[in-house]
């Protein structure tokens, strides 16, 4: 038996009733008319519905019900949210810098000649850098830059070429997320404590970070197994080593008394490897497997 159209319950979306313009609005009403028909149908046991409308309307119910719960866009709009805050945290670092940076300008600017003025300003220097102090020359701004840089070598072709697709600015966001989301996952302090400020790719599909200071260069590069897997998997940071000038050494404090060449050779291997074994940077257990001349 047919049920009558004035049993029908009023729904939100009846005709002749405009449809709200907010997508929202229009899906909170569909998903309450869906639950109206339903339950009204459930209620009268001596009608009957045709099984394809009653499959229909539970299916519309499933759906609104996951659009409710799960938007479309939320993905991107959480993304667009997080780099909108990143955005406004590279902003208070570049206030902070520019205010560090008027508080060393001369307050009286009297002298008529720009050239007068550069002499007495003074000297390109940074507070932070592991070359300046009271009793040695000032570091030059290509020294403070190579403090705070730092090389990782992806060894993958394939991930070289995704990062060339990507502006300075993506791949800067982009790994200060890798690296927070590394740093929370291991509960790793000094990770937590550290920020990548700028990122470029260089020709040779390495990419080149730069750190706040040299004090967090170092921790990135103490603390490198931690993060750098994230850019990809075969990805390592360069750790850089100084060349050694020998001019003149006692080949017979070597145990060499009638030394041939080929002695010579094995020798010179010998003290070159003694060498970096005493003098390289206490980077960690891999240093000596990781190094680069």
């Amino acid at each position: 038996m047919p049920v009558p159209a004035s049993a029908w319950p009023t729904l939100v979306l009846g005709a002749g009733r405009t449809a709200p313009a907010d997508t929202t609005a229009r899906l909170l009403n569909a998903d309450h008319d869906t639950k109206q028909l339903l339950s009204y149908i459930g209620k009268q046991a001596g009608h009957r519905v045709p099984t394809q409308v009653l499959q229909h309307l539970k299916l519309l119910e499933e759906l609104t019900g996951d659009l409710l719960k799960h938007p479309l866009g939320a993905d991107w709009r959480a993304e667009l949210s997080q780099l909108r805050q990143e955005t406004l945290e590279m902003r208070k670092d570049l206030t902070t810098v520019r205010a560090a940076a008027e508080r060393h300008l001369p307050v009286r600017m009297s002298t008529g000649n720009w050239a007068d003025v550069a002499r007495g300003a003074l000297a390109l220097a940074h507070h932070l850098s592991s070359h300046g102090s009271m009793s040695s020359v000032a570091a030059a701004v290509s020294d403070i830059a190579a403090d705070r840089a730092i090389t990782v070598r992806l060894n993958d072709p394939e991930a070289a070429n995704r990062y060339r697709r990507e502006t300075p600015v993506e791949m800067t966001a982009k790994a200060n997320r890798l690296r927070e989301r590394v740093a929370k996952a291991i509960g790793s302090a000094p990770l937590t404590s550290v920020r990548f400020l700028a990122a470029r790719q260089l020709r040779s599909g390495d990419l080149r970070f730069t750190a706040r200071t040299a004090k967090e260069t170092e921790i990135l590069r103490v603390h490198r197994e931690g993060w750098v897997h994230s850019l990809g998997r075969k990805s390592e940071v360069l750790l850089p080593t100084w060349g050694i000038v020998i001019h003149d050494i006692n080949v017979r404090s070597l145990g060499v008394n009638t030394p041939r060449m080929e002695e010579l050779r094995g020798v010179q291997d010998k003290v070159i490897s003694q060498l970096l074994a005493n003098n390289g940077p206490d980077w960690g257990e891999g240093y000596r497997n990781n190094q680069r001349v």
